[in-house]
């Protein structure tokens, strides 16, 4: 049996169609939202159900597509990590609004987590914000950041203030790269900050369009004091979890 798990997210809308006899990963997909979730939602269905396949979605327009069955994001994030890789214990997912990091078990349950929903400093949106005020694409964000020798600090985390500030070190004559990986210390300090209340087990995992951010995961690894994990496709792990969890239906 094939099953489809559908992410609505509110940067991207991913599809997974998984084999439950095979317990694999047949295809997938992943579009930009774009303020269109339902419309973006069943182009990926259409890509991805040619035989008329359960769906279960998850995301934060879960309940966009009528008539299906849905899990929370934190339940699906568990149990695509698990699946994944099962010797992780500890995700943190960093989505284009919000951060959210889960403790799991073994069996991919979740023991606790705690979410910052409220400010977008960290998040997608506010590494996305910055490069576009840079006129800098995110590859180019990604191949200056680690160029740093000395980082900058940085004050703000505002999303607004931290744009002000960076620009203004730049205009001082700080190096570029120095700004940026000081950036990312600072939303790294943030997250470690977040997590002190569930308590961060080894091993963890980085998942969501964070584990992209190069500069972002290096400032994580240093604060930590471990490698990170991420999957070979760190976007899709809360569709691949929606469409484990059918598994239970």
């Amino acid at each position: 049996m094939k099953v489809i798990g559908i992410d609505i997210g509110a940067a991207n809308t991913k599809g997974v169609l998984f084999d439950k006899e095979k317990k694999e990963i047949i295809d997938y997909q992943i579009l930009p939202t774009e303020f269109q979730p339902q419309k973006v939602s069943q182009i990926i269905i259409e890509k991805l159900n040619k035989n008329n396949y359960p769906i279960i979605t998850t995301g934060v327009g879960r309940n966009l597509i009528e008539n299906k069955a849905s899990i929370t994001e934190i339940t699906a994030i568990a149990k695509g990590i698990n699946f994944l890789l099962p010797e992780v214990r500890t995700i943190i997912d960093i989505g284009g609004e919000d951060i959210k990091i889960i403790k799991i078990d073994n069996k991919g349950k979740v023991i606790d987590f705690v979410m910052n929903d409220r400010c977008a400093s960290g998040t997608g949106r506010f590494f996305s914000n910055l490069t576009k005020s840079l006129g800098i694409s995110f590859e180019e964000f990604n191949k200056k950041v680690l160029e740093y020798k000395n980082p900058s600090l940085i004050s703000h985390l505002c999303v607004v203030m931290v744009e002000s500030e960076v620009l203004s070190k730049i205009y001082q004559g700080e190096n570029l790269s120095d700004v940026l990986f000081g950036v990312c210390l600072a939303v790294a300090k943030r997250i470690v900050s977040l997590a002190q209340g569930i308590k961060i087990e080894k091993n963890i995992a980085l998942t969501g369009g964070g584990a992209k951010n190069l500069g972002l995961k290096r400032a994580l690894e240093i604060l930590l004091g471990e490698k990170l994990n991420i999957p070979k496709e760190p976007l899709i792990v809360a569709a691949l979890g929606a469409a484990l969890f059918y598994q239970n239906g």
